[in-house]
């Protein structure tokens, strides 16, 4: 007990404080920045195993909560494999080079802490601080938090809370060192008369006071700071117009109602099935540009778009629900593959090769096709035609406030298409790939029963 007593007092208590902080602070990393609600978190939560986001090897497990360092390892991806113009690469790369900027300022606090360097702590904690709020500002701005599917973590807030705690306890040694230093020189004789004593002593106290002033500012900002965070509940918008149901005429209502018939799934070799698939892709991204095209002629002003939004809203609903049916069929069109394979009545060997071909007509055909045409196509194009240009002139709304309402809100819709979407498409890559590779492996090891095991459990799991 002594021992650690003396081991406090060499070290200090307002240094351990700092350390603990720091420790805090790589926590923090780690603890959710992102935290899921209502049915998306009841969704991950129940089919914890299912493939979110492939490229990163993260699943539904993964994401209930999302901390900074898991975004990270998104941003890195992106970052490395969108191409330069998709303003996805540009939003992975700004939070990239912020996350790094946290990270290290992170590291460089704890390091002074160590040397005793409390300027250079304060310099480094306020970097810290400007990158965890322009981290929080991206955010936001994007709409990912708060959404319909997460809100915040406590990340979110822990480093604008540890970085005011860093400054009061930085001061507070700083001080504590001036006084300490005064405090040895009197004991060598270096302060010989009392004139002295008494200016040093005048000298303390107001250093006392002025520590007592800057506390009590720092805490003031530090109660108004978590009062702000805590308050900022984001109200609900009435994202309806007035009479906009009478606007919708007869043909912005068959843009949502216009739908494809898919016959049933036939073909009795690899060619039939695969070009069956492609036209039934082509279909259905045809269907939907059709319909993108006719809305555009509902939507071609400020005035047309707002009386029209719901519709807009409907078409962004259409084209996941469109989605969801092409990897539903992709799925069957698998199916006829192995089973096509299965009943060959080929050789093992044979059939093994055999099975690649879902690999080059599905998993890297239409499936990557379909992607391209909508992820990348529609997607990308509602985007430039509402985002980037019928509402991004602020001088066709009445205020500012309706402009940025109005222009958030299409942001937000296009960003959840486009995220809703493009995990849809990873996702049946995904099982798609796994049942490749365990028929390639059934056949492999000449276990066909497994094999048909494997299909029908692939089968059961359709949705």
């Amino acid at each position: 007990m002594n021992k650690l007593k003396t081991f406090i007092k060499s070290i200090g208590i307002l240094r351990i404080s700092l350390l603990v902080i720091c420790l805090l602070a790589v926590i923090g990393l780690f603890l959710p920045y992102e935290k899921s609600i209502g049915d998306r978190r009841e969704f991950l939560i129940s089919n914890p195993d299912d493939y979110y986001l492939k490229e990163v090897d993260y699943r539904n497990k993964d994401v209930v909560d999302i901390s900074i360092i898991e975004n990270f390892k998104v941003y890195k991806y992106v970052m490395n494999n969108i191409k330069d113009d998709d303003w996805y690469h540009d939003e992975a790369t700004i939070n990239y080079v912020i996350t790094i900027v946290l990270v290290v300022s992170i590291v460089l606090i704890t390091l002074f802490v160590l040397l005793k360097k409390y300027k250079l702590v304060i310099l480094f904690d306020i970097i810290m601080a400007i990158s965890s709020l322009l981290m929080n500002a991206d955010i936001v701005s994007r709409h990912v938090i708060p959404s319909d599917t997460y809100s915040y973590g406590i990340s979110y807030y822990l480093f604008t809370i540890l970085a005011i705690i860093i400054i009061i306890l930085s001061v507070a040694s700083i001080i504590k060192r001036r006084k300490e230093g005064k405090k040895s020189n009197m004991e060598k004789g270096k302060i010989i008369n009392s004139k002295k004593d008494n200016k040093d002593n005048t000298s303390i106290k107001i250093n006392k006071n002025t520590v007592i002033i800057v506390s009590a500012i720092i805490i003031v900002l530090l109660i108004a700071v978590i009062v702000f965070l805590l308050a900022r509940t984001p109200k609900e918008k009435n994202t309806s117009n007035n009479g906009s149901s009478n606007n919708n005429n007869s043909n912005v209502s068959s843009i949502i109602n216009n739908q494809v018939d898919l016959t049933d799934i036939k073909g009795s070799s690899f060619d039939e099935l695969k070009e069956n698939l492609k036209n039934e892709e082509k279909q259905i991204v045809d269907q939907l540009k059709s319909d993108f095209e006719a809305l555009k002629k509902e939507t071609d002003t400020v005035e047309k778009y707002k009386a029209n939004k719901d519709t807009v809203k409907a078409f962004y609903k259409k084209i996941e629900e469109q989605t969801d049916l092409f990897c539903r069929r992709a799925k069957e069109y698998t199916v006829k593959y192995v089973e096509l394979i299965i009943s060959s009545g080929k050789s093992s060997h044979d059939m093994y090769n055999d099975v690649d071909n879902i690999i080059d007509d599905i998993y890297n055909g239409v499936l990557d096709k379909y992607m391209d045409h909508t992820y990348n196509g529609l997607i990308d194009d509602m985007r430039d035609y509402y985002y980037n240009d019928i509402l991004d002139d602020s001088d066709n709304y009445s205020n500012y406030s309706d402009y940025s309402d109005t222009i958030s809100d299409e942001y937000k819709m296009n960003s959840n298409c486009s995220s809703n979407v493009y995990k849809k498409i990873s996702n049946t890559s995904s099982d798609i790939y796994k049942l490749y590779s365990n028929i390639s492996s059934d056949l492999y090891r000449d276990k066909l029963s497994d094999a048909q095991e494997d299909l029908d459990e692939f089968k059961e799991n359709i949705k």
